[in-house]
This record gives C-alpha cells, sequence and structure tokens, in this order.
C-alpha cells in the first residue's frame, strides 16, 4: 500500500512540476500592489490607534484575492499567491511599534507545496505591507512584550505551507500573550481549480489536501467583529 501511495504522489509532483512557484509565500507588496480600493496601509490605522494613548495588538491579513476564500491563486503570469497574516505591536508605556511577519527564505515551488515540504523561515519587518482588513486587541504593556518575545524566539523557526505559515505564527504569538478571543479558526483549505490540472487534482484531493491556518480564512473569521477595520473604514 506505501508504494502505490508513493507512486500516486510522485505522478502529482511530475504533473504539477511545471507549475511556477511562489516568490516566498508572501513577497513584500508595494503600495500599489493591490488595489487602492480592496485595501490600505498599517501605518494609516497605526495613526490612528496611537492617538488612544493604550498598549495594542493588531492581526492585519492581505488575502490571496479580496471577498474569497481561495487559499491559493494563480496570476495570469503562473504566479503563485497564498497572501500573507502579520502583526503590529504597539506598547504605549515603552513607546515602541513594531510590524513583523513570518516568511519562507527564498522560493517556495509547487513541489513543496504538494508535498507539503519544510524549509527555513525568517521574520520581516511588514511595516510596508498593505492589508485587506484587520483586527484590533487591547492588550497590556506586558502582553505586547510577550508577543515581540515570542516572534522573536521563533524568527527561524521551520516554514511549512500548511502547518507553520505567518498566519500559525501570527495566532501563536497573540496565544503566547494570552489572547485567546481572537476568533480565528483552522480550516480545510479551498484550493482553486486551476491550482491543479484535471489529472493530478484527484490525487491531491485523495492524499494531500490542507487542513490549517490561512490569511483568506483568516480574515472571514475575524470580518464583522469587534474592532475589525477594513478598507472603508479608515
Amino acid at each position: 500500500m506505501k508504494k502505490v501511495v508513493s507512486l500516486l504522489l510522485t505522478i502529482c509532483i511530475i504533473i504539477t512540476s511545471s507549475i511556477a512557484g511562489f516568490a516566498s509565500e508572501d513577497t513584500i507588496r508595494k503600495p500599489s500592489s493591490l488595489d487602492p480600493g480592496d485595501s490600505f496601509a498599517i501605518g494609516k490605522l497605526i495613526n490612528k490607534l496611537n492617538r488612544k494613548g493604550k498598549s495594542y495588538v493588531v492581526l492585519c491579513v492581505d488575502t490571496p484575492k479580496f471577498n474569497s476564500l481561495d487559499a491559493i491563486t494563480i496570476d495570469g503570469r503562473g504566479r503563485v499567491d497564498v497572501g500573507h497574516t502579520f502583526l503590529a505591536i504597539h506598547n504605549e508605556k515603552e513607546d515602541y511599534t513594531k510590524v513583523e511577519g513570518f516568511y519562507p527564505k527564498g522560493d517556495v515551488t509547487a513541489e513543496k507545496i504538494l508535498t507539503k515540504a519544510s524549509v527555513k523561515g525568517t521574520k520581516k519587518n511588514d511595516r510596508y505591507h498593505r492589508m485587506n482588513g484587520a483586527k484590533v486587541f487591547y492588550i497590556s504593556d506586558k502582553q505586547a512584550d510577550s508577543i515581540i518575545a515570542y516572534m522573536k524566539s521563533h524568527r527561524n523557526y521551520t516554514y511549512n505551507l500548511e502547518d507553520y505559515n505567518c498566519s500559525t505564527f501570527a495566532i501563536k504569538a497573540l496565544r503566547y500573550a494570552g489572547i485567546r478571543n481572537h476568533g480565528v479558526r483552522k480550516h480545510k483549505w479551498k484550493i482553486p481549480s486551476k491550482f491543479l490540472n484535471t489529472q493530478s487534482k484527484k490525487l491531491y484531493n485523495m492524499l494531500i489536501g490542507f487542513y490549517g491556518y490561512t490569511p483568506a480564512n483568516t480574515l472571514d473569521d475575524i470580518k464583522g467583529t469587534s474592532n475589525y477595520y477594513g478598507p472603508t473604514d479608515l
């Protein structure tokens, strides 16, 4: 049985090897890269929140396709995008604000996606990353420091698209600081049919599938909840 499964998986990989990889799960997007009507800059929200005189953390989400639950999208050039989730943390007492997220080092190819391969991870500055939606949590200075501590200690953690991606990193950082009412859940990923061709789609769904945190589902989970901000709220 193991030999049969191995053979089928190999067939999947061969069939999909022509699909382009994506240049990191979360290539940092410049302000012009997302539709201005569907996105906003984190700096605008930070300026608004800093006037309140409170410590906070913002769960920021950039989905691969606005108003869609597709976990992965492919553009006209064959580039794969899964979106990005990151955090903006402000400590009022210490007067600092950090905006950071988790990324894979280097490109993640279609083969690595299909086989759920793990790669080296890294933490990056996301201050200039645009987003489609965000949820604000008002926290203590100690909680802000705890989030920073988690992100620092896991900055080179192993990246895995399903088990430990940018969304996982952000949610676990919130939990580490005692924030458990974030409302974000793991989901079975919605994969568009064109990500895999007809021959391999059935094998993919049967053998692999994806289940975990995604930017697309994260935004859907927080949308409409308290302290949520969308593109038209600022």
